[in-house]
């Protein structure tokens, strides 16, 4: 089996960014705990990738544990659910 990286990348920052919403964390308290913009942080969003420990903060920012959203974007990347 062949593991899309990039796809995986993509489905985690979406669920991420999902998470964010659901939580109603605003991107400014993501980009405080990152020290960037938040326009900086729309666009890691926007494109779907970033820094595995940028990731790991933004995460642990919505509170969410970074390997169940990776776990789930891979299980989604191999067609399941």
């Amino acid at each position: 089996m062949t593991v899309n990286s990039n796809k995986i990348s993509a489905l985690a920052v979406e669920k991420l960014q999902r998470e964010r919403r659901a939580a109603n964390i605003p991107q400014r308290t993501i980009a405080n705990e990152l020290g960037v913009s938040r326009q900086t942080v729309n666009q890691k969003f926007q494109a779907g990738d970033m820094k595995l420990t940028e990731f790991i903060i933004m995460a642990f920012a919505v509170g969410v544990c970074p390997h169940e959203i990776l776990a789930e974007a891979e299980a989604l990347a191999e067609g399941g659910e």
